[in-house]
């Protein structure tokens, strides 16, 4: 059933824009959606499915510190990589399209700055469904999970109907945050850990805005064309920018990198 709310959670604001609105829309949607999935895809990237087994053991154990310390880790490397993707979409999506599709695609950026904004505050219900599952209790991020599809489906129709394209957008937007909230906060009344935001949401938000504004200043200044090798210098410039300063404000601990290093000798 969480499987399928989230399938109908990501894929009903297609069907509404295809039947009440205008198909043309579902193709600047599928646009925006075809960069912006990416973001919804970073935990199975990041191997994060080692969740459950790891929860039920801890579990099994009755060690909570350290599924306290399970859920803090497996949302920071989480929401690290969503921030940075999310950001980098907001900062160079606009560009991207231009020199991929030409002009004329204003409203696909648009659609994806909605999308990468939901999709990256979504992320925080991945570490809190899959560890509730692993320490058994499966009905609670279920129920979210179908609650929230249902708030999607009718959100997204009524809105559609009076705003049309946003309208859709805004109830999906609005269903997943309200969908990830209720998990967050399920999560915290069930287990009493509480994500520390400050470390963890905070440092990379930062980090982004400074990057943010290092390409903002090069755009108002560099008075040269655009082109594929200086769109990918400024994204290489950006990065840079925004690793330097995660290491700067020392965002992963001996631990962090422990774990980095032993999951890519693994991979290796």
């Amino acid at each position: 059933f969480t499987r399928t709310a989230g399938l109908i959670n990501y894929n009903f604001d297609k069907l509404i824009l295809g039947w009440l609105i205008n198909p043309v829309m579902v193709a600047y949607y599928q646009i925006a959606a075809s960069i912006t999935k990416y973001i919804s895809t970073i935990p199975d990237m990041l191997g994060m499915h080692s969740l459950l087994p790891a929860a039920a053991e801890l579990q099994a154990k009755n060690k909570n510190e350290k599924i306290c310390i399970l859920y803090n880790k497996a949302s920071k490397y989480i929401l690290f990589t969503g921030i940075f993707l999310m950001s980098g979409i907001i900062v160079f999506g606009k560009e991207f399209i231009n020199l991929w599709l030409g002009s004329g695609y204003e409203q696909a950026y648009l659609i994806m700055i909605f999308l990468a904004a939901g999709y990256t505050y979504n992320l925080l219900a991945y570490a809190p469904t899959f560890i509730l599952n692993g320490m058994g209790k499966i009905n609670e991020p279920m129920l979210i999970s179908i609650i929230t599809a249902l708030l999607n489906i009718v959100l997204s129709t009524l809105l559609a109907l009076k705003f049309g394209l946003y309208g859709t957008l805004i109830g999906t937007v609005i269903s997943m945050f309200a969908g990830a909230t209720a998990l967050f906060l399920i999560f915290y009344k069930i287990t009493g850990f509480m994500l520390a935001f400050k470390d963890i949401f905070l440092k990379p938000l930062i980090a982004s805005i400074i990057s943010f504004l290092s390409i903002y200043f090069i755009n108002n200044n560099l008075k040269v064309e655009n082109s594929l090798i200086l769109f990918f210098g400024k994204v290489l410039l950006f990065t840079i920018i925004f690793i330097i300063f995660i290491f700067a404000v020392k965002y992963f601990d001996k631990d962090d990198f422990e774990i980095i290093k032993g999951n890519f000798l693994k991979k290796v």
